[in-house]
């Protein structure tokens, strides 16, 4: 287990964290720190799966960019999924 991996992939979650974060607050909405922490969450286990993986034979930028990348697509995911689940409740006609 390399800790610059877990590290790398970590801050390039973060990094992404706090840009949706910025971003929202400049739109004029209010700060959710749940939303913050979900994010923050999602970078530590993909930071933790890739470094259990292996993965690492990346520059440090690599691995902050795809740790960000990672980050935006599991959260996307997860925000579609919730769309959808919530959208089996309702009725279609």
């Amino acid at each position: 287990m390399r800790p610059e991996v877990l590290a790398a992939v970590f801050i390039g979650g973060c990094l992404y964290a706090f840009t949706a974060l910025s971003k929202s607050v400049l739109e004029g909405e209010r700060f959710d720190p749940r939303k913050l922490s979900k994010t923050i969450f999602l970078a530590g286990l993909l930071a933790v799966l890739n470094t259990v993986m292996g993965v690492g034979e990346f520059s440090e930028i690599d691995l902050v960019i795809q740790g960000a990348g990672e980050t935006v697509l599991l959260d996307k995911l997860l925000k579609l999924l919730r769309v959808l689940v919530a959208g089996m409740d309702e009725p279609r006609w």
